[in-house]
C-alpha cells in the first residue's frame, strides 16, 4: 500500500495575533467535524504536508498584526509509541482553499484563550 494512515486523535486549532493580539482556540475530535471539514481533513492527512506548513517552534510570526491560525493533529499511529505531532501554520490572509471549510469551521467554534 504505502499509504501514510494517519490516526488523528483530536485537533488542536488555536488563532493568536492580531490587533488586539486575542488567542482563541478550539480541541475538538476528529469525529466532531461536519462532512466536508471533515474530507478535508482526511484529505490533507494522506499526504505529507508541505515543508513551509511545519512550523518550526521558534519561528517568530513575522507579521503581528495579522491573525495566524495554526491546527495542530495530534495523531497516534498504533505502531509508534511517540506520536508525531502536525503543527500547520496558515496566515488569515491566505487560508488554502483546500482548508479553508476546516479552518472556517474551526474558526467559529473558537473561544478565547486564557493567557498562559
Amino acid at each position: 500500500g504505502g499509504v501514510l494512515m494517519v490516526n488523528v486523535q483530536r485537533l488542536v486549532y488555536t488563532e493568536s495575533g492580531g490587533f488586539a493580539g486575542l488567542r482563541r482556540g478550539c480541541t475538538l475530535e476528529p469525529a466532531a467535524l461536519p462532512p466536508v471539514p471533515g474530507k478535508q481533513l482526511q484529505k490533507l492527512i494522506t499526504q505529507p504536508p508541505p515543508p513551509s506548513a511545519v512550523a518550526q517552534p521558534d519561528t517568530p510570526n513575522t507579521m503581528p498584526d495579522n491573525l495566524l491560525y495554526t491546527l495542530e493533529l495530534v495523531t497516534e499511529p498504533p505502531d509508534t509509541p511517540d506520536a508525531p505531532r502536525w503543527v500547520l501554520q496558515y496566515p488569515a490572509t491566505d487560508v488554502p482553499e483546500d482548508v479553508e471549510d476546516l479552518i472556517g469551521y474551526l474558526h467559529e467554534q473558537a473561544q478565547p484563550l486564557p493567557w498562559e
